[in-house]
């Protein structure tokens, strides 16, 4: 089973649960933390994407390596494995419709986005001509997929793509002046949000691009990145300010920006917003008052609330939260190095 240890947090302990009282909960629901198995032999695993189905994916380590991983409900975990010849791989998203993307090696140690049809069939993605290396970040329910690719495999001077639903890959706009951009999310409408950077050594600004691919600067003018977008437009993320620190935003569909609030006695809470529901909720994480970085999740109005951790451990290590579902709020994240499903938190 894919529930091999669940905290439960408001409610009664059983001898299948490991329980920890935490205050009454939310509007009747129970809260749960659960902890997602694992590969055999794996100690560490993380879930980056969950659909309205509540199928997650991510990845769980394999000997020196990892694998692309999915969860179903009341199924074992899945080995989604890799592409021939490869050595690793790493699942980052799911649409409703059960497809999966992400990345991996192929048989010449480059570094291929991936395709998984919902029977677990992988197919590597096209790679632009001129570029070498490339990952899928994000896909929707049209699958339409977008990702980043570049010549040497890194990050910090790589250029967002998007793949058609017939396969065909784009290189999308780039700022003017900007030479490194990378997209993190796209909803149904064909939006796509991520962030973009001169060069390496300059902070990135939170972009969004258009269906047609003509990018444009979300409206805070500095230190910036976009991580999620819902079906409304609204995006989320994390803004940089002098006064408050890194702060988890929401961007209006208009690009006003709200900041998402702190837990209580912290002053600069260190935050940022990974991925948003349909109703303006974020989810990410934030620093708390012992100095850990904490699951977090933000009601429409910015109210900070704590996701349960699995262990108790101590200032320097970080939880974090990376999707949401948009039909029942699960969120799946990671706890001490351990993919995780949040219940209860969200309507």
């Amino acid at each position: 089973m894919n529930t091999i240890r669940r905290l439960l947090i408001v409610g009664s302990c059983t001898a299948a649960a490991l329980a920890l009282i935490a205050g009454p909960a939310s509007a009747g629901r129970t809260r749960m933390l659960i902890q997602l198995d694992a590969l055999e032999l794996g100690v560490a695993s993380g879930a980056w994407g969950i659909n309205n189905s509540n199928v997650a994916v991510g990845w769980s380590n394999v000997g020196s390596t990892s694998h692309a991983v999915k969860w179903e409900p009341g199924k074992a975990v899945t080995d989604l494995g890799t592409l021939p010849g490869g050595s690793g791989s790493a699942a980052n998203a799911i649409n409703d419709g059960g497809t999966v993307v992400g990345e991996g090696s192929d048989g010449t140690g480059n570094r291929r986005a991936i395709k998984w049809a919902p029977d677990g069939t992988a197919t590597a993605l096209a790679t632009p001509q001129g570029d070498n290396h490339c990952k899928a970040t994000a896909i929707n329910n049209q699958g339409v997929i977008v990702g980043q690719c570049s010549v040497d495999g890194s990050s910090f001077g790589g250029h967002a793509v998007r793949w058609s639903s017939n396969g065909a890959a784009s290189v999308l706009g780039m700022m003017s002046g900007h030479t490194v951009s990378n997209p993190s999310a796209i909803n149904p409408a064909g939006k796509i949000v991520g962030w973009s950077r001169q060069s390496a050594g300059h902070p990135p600004v939170a972009v969004t691009w258009s269906p047609d691919g003509t990018v444009a600067q979300l409206e805070f003018s500095g230190d910036s990145e976009a991580y999620g977008v819902n079906d409304l437009g609204q995006a989320a993320g994390r803004f940089y300010a002098m006064e408050s620190g890194s702060r988890a935003v929401r961007w209006e569909t208009d690009s006003r920006r709200t900041a998402m609030g702190a837990l209580p006695d912290v002053a600069k809470p260190e935050s940022r917003g990974m991925a948003i529901t349909s109703k303006g909720a974020v989810v990410g994480d934030t620093k708390a008052a012992n100095g850990r970085y904490v699951a977090a999740v933000w009601t429409p109005d910015g109210t900070a609330t704590k996701l349960a951790s699995l262990f108790d451990l101590p200032p320097g290590t970080i939880d974090f939260a990376t999707a949401v579902n948009n039909s029942s709020g699960s969120i799946v994240g990671s706890s001490g190095g351990n993919a995780v499903m949040w219940t209860g938190y969200l309507q």
